[in-house]
């Protein structure tokens, strides 16, 4: 992988490879952490839940730029040292010293790792390159579909269905004018767009669902808008691209999705009052399930996360929930590491921690 360091300079790849190794410990505690607090709060808002995630997943990106940066600064000032002063050491590897270890010979399965993963930087970081890349491109694919079907197959509504979309607005206190279209293309309805926002509704989904369940589902994607909704699920999608590799980041990203369909639904039943009509219209909308790239929001949501949301608009409660579940697994995982982590390679028997002759020189009896 030397020819990597003929494009980029080593300190970067260096400090490229270090911030993807320590993100997973930093993504898992964070997620654990968090984890337990949607855990104890499950009788919070579900505007509260959301904070608490998105702010998670800030917390997670801003602990990675952190580590690059002193990564990066303790790289460059290592290879511009002159080779006859002592090499520097990571301010996280540092911190991270095994406090049970006494000697040199006493290697732990984190100094195992951290070891391998120094000696193989350019291949982890090549192998994020990659990742990136393609996950860029699906990125990518998700905004042109976006703008194909925001300006293709699209029909005005009637004069009627347009003035109840803008009452349905000024209920929200949204101010600016959100068009609303049936498309060809879509299956559920769908809210696209920050500066020029519109709602896609399903062709024909006016004429087959009852006036309330309709006014119930357009009330939905509308507070999406409200919420500028579209903008925190283009900050998510590009995380997510960026740190493809880390199932902490997906978990926390599922979470914040979960939680701002809760919270708009929440919003439709203050608006709409009648919870019952738009439970029946989340269930007809089951029945013509389609999935959609992640930067368009869709009312329905994936299929298990749907029927949460009826059950708890109807107030019916799991027993445990995911956020629980995860909580107790990253507990464990976490009592695992930390056994792994300072556990060490069992010493032989004249070093094994303290021996007779260290104790005797100790209390000097020589």
């Amino acid at each position: 992988m030397n020819f990597l360091n003929q494009y980029l300079p080593e300190e970067l790849v260096n400090a490229l490879g270090r911030m993807i190794f320590h993100s997973f410990w930093q993504g898992a505690v964070i997620a654990f952490v968090l984890g337990l607090i949607l855990f104890l709060s499950s009788k919070k808002s579900a505007h509260f839940r959301y904070i608490i995630s998105f702010a998670a997943i800030i917390l997670f990106v801003a602990s990675c730029a952190v580590t690059f940066s002193i990564e990066y600064k303790t790289n460059s000032v290592s290879i511009a040292a002159p080779a006859d002063q002592p090499t520097f050491v990571s301010a996280a590897d540092k911190f991270f010293v095994n406090p049970i270890s006494g000697t040199e010979s006493e290697t732990t399965i984190w100094d195992s790792i951290n070891s391998y993963f120094n000696q193989n930087l350019p291949l982890f970081v090549m192998l994020w390159l990659s990742g990136l890349f393609l996950f860029s491109l699906r990125f990518i694919g998700s905004v042109l579909f976006v703008q194909k079907i925001r300006t293709r197959g699209i029909n005005e509504l009637d004069i009627e269905w347009l003035y109840r979309s803008r009452e349905i607005g000024k209920k929200l206190g949204i101010k600016k004018f959100v068009a609303v279209f049936e498309s060809i293309n879509v299956k559920v309805p769908l809210a696209i767009g920050y500066i020029k926002p519109i709602v896609l509704l399903p062709l024909g989904m006016i004429n087959g669902l009852p006036y309330t369940q309709v006014e119930a589902l357009i009330a939905h994607e509308l507070a999406h808008i409200k919420r500028y909704d579209f903008v925190i699920n283009l900050i998510q999608t590009l995380v997510e691209t960026i740190f493809f590799y880390h199932p902490a980041v997906w978990w926390i990203s599922n979470q914040i999705r979960e939680e701002r369909e809760n919270c708009c639904d929440d919003i439709t039943v203050s608006v709409c009052g009648n919870s019952l009509a738009y439970s029946k219209a989340l269930y007809n909308l089951l029945q013509i399930q389609h999935n959609y790239p992640e930067l368009a929001l869709a009312a329905s949501g994936k299929v298990n996360q749907l029927l949460r949301r009826i059950k708890r608009m109807n107030g019916e409660k799991s027993k445990f929930s995911y956020g629980g579940r995860f909580a107790a697994f990253m507990f464990v995982s976490a009592i695992v590491a930390a056994v792994l982590v300072f556990s060490s390679k069992p010493a032989s028997s004249n070093t094994a921690g303290i021996n007779k002759a260290s104790i005797i020189d100790f209390y000097g009896l020589t």
